[in-house]
C-alpha cells in the first residue's frame, strides 16, 4: 500500500508474533480505527470510514500498518506545527490516565524552544454555571457532557484571539460552581499558538467556528506493548487503570477501592465523548512506557492488597495483583523527572 509516515520515539516493540508489527510512538493521521475485538485491550472501537485521506487498514488484529516505517523523535509534531504558519490552535484529547497533562507540557517547552510561544487554555474554565450543568439518570451531574461546556463562550473567545483581538478568559469556580472572569487577558501575536487539552478537543462541535486548516489535533493513548505470552497480551485499559489508582492516591487521597468502583463510569464516559472522536485527530501519540508497569507495581500493589475480601472491587483487585505478578518492580530512581511516568507517581519536573 502507499507508504504512511511511522515517527517512533523512545518505545518500539512487537506487538503480537501473528504480525509482527511495531507499535509507533507517533502515527500521522489515523485512517481507521482499532477493530472491535480489540477495543478492550486498547483504545479504540469498531472503524468507521475515515474522513480523511489516507491509506487503508485491514481490521483484523492488526493495530497500525505502514509499508516504510520512518525511525524518528517526537519532535516531527513540532517541525510540522513551526512549518504551518496558517496553524494557531493545537487540541490534545485521550482517554483518562493517557498523560495528556505531561504531553501538553513537553509539548508548550519544545514549541518554545522553536521560536514559539504557546499558551494553555484549560476547557474545565468553560464550564456552565452549576445550575445549568446537565444531570445523569440517577441525578448526579454529567460533567463529561459536551453541553456541560459553555462552548459558544469557547468559540467566542477562540474568534476574538484569532483575529488578534485581547479576550479576558473566564475561571471556573469549582467551589461555587460559577463561571467567574480571570485578572489577565491574552492577545496572540505572530508568534503565539494556543494549546487546549481536554475531553473533547477533537470533537469539531467543540471548535465549530474556527476553520479544520487552523487546527492540529493530536490524540493520545497508551498502546501497551508487552505481553504475557503469546496469546495473552495485557490490556491497554490495565495499564490506564493502575496509572489512575496510583495517581489517584497521590493526588486526591482515594483507595484502590474508590478509583476501582468509579472505572465503568469512567469508561462510559470514554465510549461517549472520546473514542467516536479518533479519526478526527491529525496524530496517534502513544504515551506508553516499556518500564512503566514494572514502576506503577511498586505503588499500585499496596493498595490493591489494602482492599478488604467484603469489598465488591475485592474481584477486580485480585486480578490486578496476579497481572502484577508477573512484572519485576523497578524502583523511581531509575526514573527520569519529566518522564510521563512522573505525573502518576509524583516527583516530576513538571507542576500538574
Amino acid at each position: 500500500g502507499t507508504a504512511l509516515e511511522i515517527m517512533i520515539g523512545n518505545i518500539s516493540s512487537e506487538v503480537d508474533r501473528y504480525t509482527a508489527i511495531k507499535v509507533p510512538t507517533v502515527i500521522t493521521r489515523p485512517a481507521k480505527r482499532l477493530d472491535a475485538a480489540a477495543e478492550n485491550p486498547h483504545c479504540g472501537i469498531t472503524p468507521r470510514s475515515p474522513p480523511h485521506t489516507g491509506p487503508n487498514f485491514p481490521a483484523v488484529r492488526i493495530l497500525f500498518r505502514a509499508a516504510a516505517p520512518v525511525l524518528c523523535s517526537s519532535h516531527s509534531i513540532n517541525i510540522y506545527v513551526t512549518n504551518n504558519k496558517k496553524l494557531k490552535l493545537i487540541l490534545l484529547a485521550g482517554p483518562s490516565s493517557s498523560g495528556k497533562t505531561t504531553t501538553s507540557k513537553k509539548l508548550e517547552l519544545f514549541l518554545k524552544g522553536f521560536g514559539l510561544n504557546p499558551i494553555a487554555i484549560s476547557i474545565d474554565n468553560y464550564f456552565v454555571d452549576r445550575d445549568k450543568t446537565p444531570r445523569l439518570p440517577d441525578g448526579s451531574y454529567d460533567f463529561e457532557s459536551l453541553n456541560s461546556i459553555n462552548v459558544e463562550l469557547f468559540n467566542k473567545n477562540l474568534k476574538d484571539l484569532l483575529d488578534g483581538k485581547e479576550v479576558t478568559l473566564p475561571v471556573y469556580n469549582f467551589i461555587t460552581g460559577k463561571s467567574e472572569l480571570s485578572d489577565e487577558s491574552i492577545k496572540l501575536g505572530e508568534k503565539e499558538i494556543l494549546i487546549v487539552e481536554g475531553l473533547h478537543a477533537l470533537n469539531e462541535e467543540l471548535t465549530y467556528s474556527i476553520d479544520r486548516k487552523n487546527k492540529y489535533k493530536i490524540y493520545l493513548c497508551p498502546l501497551t506493548v508487552l505481553s504475557l505470552d503469546n496469546h495473552n497480551r495485557i490490556r491497554t485499559t490495565d495499564n490506564r487503570l493502575l496509572r489512575r489508582i496510583v495517581r489517584d492516591n497521590r493526588t486526591r487521597g482515594y483507595s484502590a477501592s474508590d478509583t476501582l468502583s468509579t472505572w465503568s463510569k469512567v469508561r462510559e464516559g470514554e465510549e461517549k465523548y472520546v473514542f467516536p472522536f479518533q479519526d478526527e485527530a491529525d496524530v496517534i501519540f502513544n504515551t506508553s512506557l516499556i518500564y512503566e508497569l514494572g514502576v506503577l507495581k511498586t505503588y499500585a500493589e499496596p493498595l490493591l492488597y489494602s482492599v478488604e475480601e467484603n469489598d465488591p472491587m475485592y474481584k477486580e483487585a485480585v486480578r490486578l495483583l496476579n497481572l502484577l505478578k508477573n512484572i519485576l518492580p523497578i524502583s523511581n530512581d531509575y526514573i527520569p523527572v519529566d518522564s510521563i511516568v512522573r505525573e502518576f507517581i509524583g516527583g516530576g519536573y513538571f507542576k500538574l
